[in-house]
């Protein structure tokens, strides 16, 4: 199977809760021809694949988590950063979240400090992308990242562009905090908070 099916057979496989248990039990049969003669969107979408081929795949393959790595909650935060959606930003953070960007002057605690220095850093720029040149899990809920920020600050005709490295603890999906550093201080700094919480 090569990836292209095996993105298809994981995607069917979200959308069809329970179908492993019932071809396990034996009524896999009578599923299957039920949805391939309907014609339904299940069907569609198993319709590449043989019968035998999803049965005995399915059955093989453990259950995997819907839920999203502490990388991929990393590229969300930083796509919503780039389109600007404050709010799904800031959900990104806990409750009472640490933004410590010290090395520039900046240390909130909070989601409603954080939003509000958010507010202000966005609408300091007419343009402002977040670029992820490295984001390393490096387990324990630490992702290390080198960060490129390129803007054009309100009524400048320049851009600024800073590259820094930040430093994320996750805590059940949420940024618990984030620490913001030069590069090197923050790629040793990730690797101690990481073994530290090991």
């Amino acid at each position: 199977m090569d990836g292209v099916q095996a993105r298809r057979l994981r995607a069917a496989r979200r959308l069809l809760p329970g179908l492993s248990e019932r071809l396990a039990s034996g009524r896999g049969d009578a599923w299957w021809s039920s949805k391939a003669q309907a014609g339904d969107e299940t069907g569609r979408t198993l319709a590449w694949l043989p019968k035998a081929a999803v049965e005995d795949t399915w059955l093989a393959m453990p259950e995997e988590s819907t839920t999203p790595g502490s990388v991929e909650l990393v590229r969300r935060t930083s796509e919503a950063a780039n389109r600007r959606d404050l709010d799904a930003v800031v959900s990104s953070f806990a409750e009472d979240a640490v933004f410590d960007g010290r090395a520039a002057g900046t240390f909130f605690e909070g989601r409603p400090a954080i939003r509000r220095f958010l507010e202000d850093w966005f609408g300091a720029y007419e343009e402002l992308e977040v670029e992820l040149e490295e984001v390393s899990d490096l387990g324990n809920g630490v992702v290390f990242a080198v960060v490129i920020q390129d803007g054009r600050p309100v009524g400048g005709a320049g851009h600024l562009r800073q590259r820094e490295g930040w430093v994320f603890l996750w805590v059940r999906g949420l940024i618990a905090r984030l620490s913001i550093y030069d590069i090197d201080e923050a790629r040793t700094a990730a690797e101690r908070l990481a073994e530290s919480r090991g």
